[in-house]
């Protein structure tokens, strides 16, 4: 045991020796082991950033986009909306300035609105957004929450569209009691007074249209000129007309304002 631990005694010797020696040489080579572990840590960690910030700028380009063709969307949904508060309008005017007994059949047909058109949103970038936590990084938060009221309103729309397809089904009913369409040249009127890019239809210049004059010569009537049911007709409208004038000038604009606000705020975020 003794002739052990004389031998380890002296390997110890031996070794202290070696590192008097030679300390600055094992010194500066654990430094440069330490330095390239970090350099190594800092490259990975820099790397990732880089692609991190090259997804986000990718992301933002690709959400800009999207916003922009949501806003075109909606800009002529909202067109529609107020050309058929227009028409409404009209309707009530007419029947409220017209004795029942001379109401025009014809003049009522280009008063009675169509359908816009349902939303069509661009979510493809939002979803992924989601999905990659992108918008979890410290720093988003103000983006992260101006998307998710961006997206709740767009469900409420799509929800109030639904609303105003249900009441324009009840009324479309209730004229399709009162107002006889079936002129020859059907097709003709609808194409031209049905149409809401065609804006601001009235009871003038139709009558001044081809198609106006063709139709007179089919002479129909009105299928009732019961009071009662045409003004419940024109209630309806009226109360679909209310509900798309809120649409169209409260609703709608503040969704095209957030749209403008996240595309101003990953420009000068993300983008510049």
């Amino acid at each position: 045991m003794g002739k052990y631990k004389k031998k380890a005694s002296n390997i110890w010797i031996k070794l202290t020796q070696h590192l008097k020696k030679d300390w600055y040489r094992y010194v500066f080579d654990t430094i440069v082991v330490i330095l390239g572990i970090l350099i190594a840590f800092s490259l990975d960690n820099w790397n990732e950033s880089s692609s991190r910030r090259a997804l986000t700028r990718a992301y933002a380009t690709s959400l800009i986009s999207d916003l922009q063709d949501d806003i075109e969307e909606v800009g002529i949904i909202q067109a529609e909306m107020r050309e058929y508060v227009y028409r409404i309008d009209s309707l009530a005017n007419y029947v409220r300035n017209t004795p029942v007994e001379d109401l025009s059949n014809l003049n009522l047909f280009p008063l009675l609105t169509g359908g816009n058109r349902p939303y069509s949103w661009n979510r493809v970038t939002i979803d992924d957004l989601k999905q990659s936590g992108v918008l979890r990084d410290k720093g988003n938060q103000v983006l992260s929450r101006m998307i998710a009221e961006y997206e709740a309103l767009t469900m409420h729309m799509n929800e109030d569209y639904q609303v105003d397809l249900n009441n324009r089904e009840r009324v479309s009913a209730l004229a399709d009691e009162i107002v006889n369409l079936n002129y020859t040249n059907f097709k003709q009127l609808a194409a031209g007074y049905w149409n809401p890019n065609a804006y601001h239809i009235t009871t003038d210049n139709f009558r001044e249209s081809e198609a106006y004059m063709e139709a007179q010569k089919d002479g129909l009537d009105l299928f009732t000129n019961d009071e009662a049911r045409i003004n419940q007709m024109v209630n309806g409208y009226l109360r679909l007309g209310w509900f798309l004038n809120i649409r169209a000038n409260i609703e709608l604009p503040e969704l095209i304002g957030q749209a403008e606000e996240i595309i101003t705020l990953l420009n000068e975020n993300y983008l510049d």
